[in-house]
């Protein structure tokens, strides 16, 4: 879920790794808008698959999905969430995902230590701090952990109830505004203006 081959969500290595991997029955899903800005996001596309013919049908690009019902769908379909970028905010990509039960391979961006250690559903790859991310042991890490997966040696069946109550308590905005913290920050805002 992302800007598709934009440079900071590392589309490239994403399919790189993807495409290094037996993926059996299983299929990928990027949603997201292809990037016109930075490159030519579809004629990216169009060269991935003239390289690797047999993955057409298995990769696919989505597309944006601005519904958000068809996204969360999405999301709960899913078994694995893979996250690539170089260097992430809060990625509430992220979090939608943890949210809907996926199991996450992430960079060391961001929220993803975060989220992946307090929910316990996912993995965050070694050397991939942003800003010091090594791409080769990257690739090599998250495809070894994508292949233990589809072939059943990880256990991706999704998060306990336990871990569910994480990600909601810790990240459901209606959770967040309750928090102490926030409601000192927003009221303090507040009598600056």
């Amino acid at each position: 879920m992302g800007r598709i081959f934009s440079e900071q969500k590392n589309t490239e290595l994403f399919l790189d790794i993807v495409s290094s991997v037996d993926l059996k029955d299983w299929k990928v899903l990027l949603a997201g808008p292809l990037e016109s800005g930075e490159c030519d996001g579809a004629l990216k596309a169009e060269a991935f698959f003239k390289e690797k013919p047999d993955l057409r049908g298995k990769v696919e690009f989505c597309g944006n999905i601005a519904d958000p019902f068809l996204l969360r769908a999405m999301l709960l379909e899913a078994k694995v969430f893979l996250l690539t970028s170089r260097y992430e905010g809060f990625s509430v990509a992220l979090i939608e995902a943890a949210a809907s039960g996926n199991y996450i391979i992430s960079t060391d961006v961001g929220c993803a230590e975060e989220i992946v250690c307090g929910a316990g559903n996912g993995f965050v790859l070694p050397r991939s701090r942003e800003g010091e991310q090594d791409e080769d042991a990257v690739k090599t890490a998250a495809a070894a952990h994508l292949r233990s997966i589809i072939d059943g040696g990880t256990d991706a069946s999704g998060m306990s109830e336990a871990q569910a109550e994480y990600i909601f308590k810790n990240y459901a905005m209606s959770n967040i505004v309750k928090n102490k913290c926030f409601t000192v920050f927003f009221n303090a805002s507040l009598r600056a203006n």
